[in-house]
């Protein structure tokens, strides 16, 4: 949770396990600072710390001269690992669309396992084959560890890699809201990382 006036910005964190480490930051510390608007890109800047209040885990960091806009290609990307299927768009040979939910979908699912995730896409490592430019839409019934579910993606590159495929997809038209969960998610597992 953060406060912001002319002097400066005070955090406190939200996460139990960052009190051990923001605890021990003194004045003068530096520190990397990224966050992210709603309805934009994330942001980033260096700092660093003015005042600390150990008792309530709360610190005060300098405003910064030079804040950096990060585009969503840019936005961290989080190692993960988990399996998820997706279903091309219709129109492509071989594929039998069928409904449900609205969209369509292919008897024969492509199965990939996610190797990362950002805020803007995901790389997964697949033995079907996909083409760059392929559209693929996230099983609508995906119950992984993030807002994936019903997420449409396109194929932006992929490379031929010993297990089959290596591929990175974009999200395209990712409602406001999925994308927020998603983002705060990634941010969330990356500080229970560090802080581990």
């Amino acid at each position: 949770m953060t406060y912001r006036d002319d002097y400066a910005i005070t955090a406190v964190p939200l996460l139990r396990e960052a009190n051990r480490h923001l605890g021990a930051l003194v004045s003068g510390d530096k520190l990397k600072v990224r966050f992210r608007r709603k309805k934009d890109t994330e942001y980033r800047f260096r700092t660093e710390i003015l005042d600390t209040m150990p008792k309530t885990t709360t610190i005060t960091i300098k405003h910064a001269d030079r804040l950096e806009r990060i585009q969503k290609r840019d936005f961290f990307r989080l190692e993960v690992s988990f399996h998820l299927l997706l279903y091309p768009a219709p129109g492509k040979k071989d594929q039998e669309p069928i409904s449900g939910n609205g969209h369509a979908k292919t008897i024969i699912p492509i199965k990939g396992r996610v190797l990362d995730i950002s805020g803007g896409g995901l790389g997964i490592l697949t033995q079907d084959e996909i083409q760059s430019g392929d559209l693929l839409e996230i099983d609508p019934q995906f119950q992984g560890p993030f807002p994936l579910a019903s997420a449409w993606c396109k194929v932006v590159e992929r490379a031929k890699h010993p297990l089959g495929y290596r591929a990175h997809l974009e999200f395209i038209h990712l409602p406001f809201e999925q994308e927020e969960e998603l983002v705060h998610m990634i941010f969330q597992q990356e500080a229970q990382q560090v802080l581990t």
